[in-house]
């Protein structure tokens, strides 16, 4: 059984790192081909006023090829979000983590997850108040996952012992009061652009909304590395094919 954890934390990283790096390259490949081909068309809004950056929304939705870029690339990476769901809820009980925490933390991850889904396929040319809903249910999931997830490390272990890396602690802090302040933004900027249709008052909106998810993004990547500093990494790929395997080497 001892041979068969190596494999399992090298799976663990190299899962969490491919779920990330897959939502950076998409993000980046549909922002240049918006640029190279449709920037016009995506920086403009219903107020026909100076814009100097488009929405995640209209990048992601609004043209062809990069809704299809957008919906490929989240099917690499969103049917992994979901299998997590369990093992990280297994893999807190088993720290001790207080039950009502665990079902917080679960419930709004599988929200967040949920969210990204509908507003990957169902863009905002198609059914905008769906994708609008999807918007709001990725939002409100993640926050209310990030706070959780902070709870529980600081309940189960503290930043001070438990062999945890004080980097990744600060790091996914640091992500967490950025992606809050980015939340801010995206809530007045919009604001102006609908009250008063301020010129750059919506890329303002969309430089925020883009930073949100950015922050995000880069909050479970961190995640990941403070969860493998416990030694208990190994968890997040807990499949029933890992374990059996790991059963028969045993």
């Amino acid at each position: 059984m001892a041979q068969s954890q190596p494999v399992l934390r090298e799976v663990t990283s190299y899962v969490v790192y491919w779920g990330c790096g897959v939502m950076y390259v998409n993000l980046a490949l549909c922002l240049f081909t918006s640029y190279q081909l449709h920037w016009s068309d995506v920086i403009s809004t219903h107020c026909k006023n100076w814009q100097f950056f488009p929405s995640m929304s209209s990048v992601i939705g609004n043209n062809t090829p990069e809704r299809y870029i957008w919906r490929i690339g989240n099917c690499l990476q969103i049917i992994i979000q979901y299998i997590w769901i369990v093992p990280l809820a297994r893999h807190y009980y088993r720290l001790g983590t207080n039950l009502l925490l665990i079902f917080v933390f679960s419930a709004s991850y599988f929200v967040q997850v949920s969210g990204l889904m509908i507003l990957t396929y169902v863009s905002s040319t198609e059914n905008h108040s769906i994708h609008e809903m999807g918007f709001i249910m990725y939002v409100l999931g993640q926050t209310i996952e990030m706070a959780s997830n902070v709870l529980i490390d600081y309940t189960t272990n503290p930043p001070q012992g438990g062999g945890l890396s004080p980097t990744g602690y600060r790091a996914k802090y640091a992500c967490m009061i950025l992606n809050m302040m980015c939340g801010v933004v995206i809530a007045l900027s919009y604001y102006y652009h609908i009250t008063f249709c301020t010129p750059g008052a919506f890329s303002c909106f969309a430089l925020g909304e883009w930073m949100f998810v950015i922050t995000h993004i880069t909050y479970a990547f961190f995640k990941n590395i403070t969860l493998k500093g416990t030694g208990n990494g190994l968890y997040i790929v807990e499949t029933p094919a890992l374990v059996t395997k790991s059963v028969k080497r045993s």
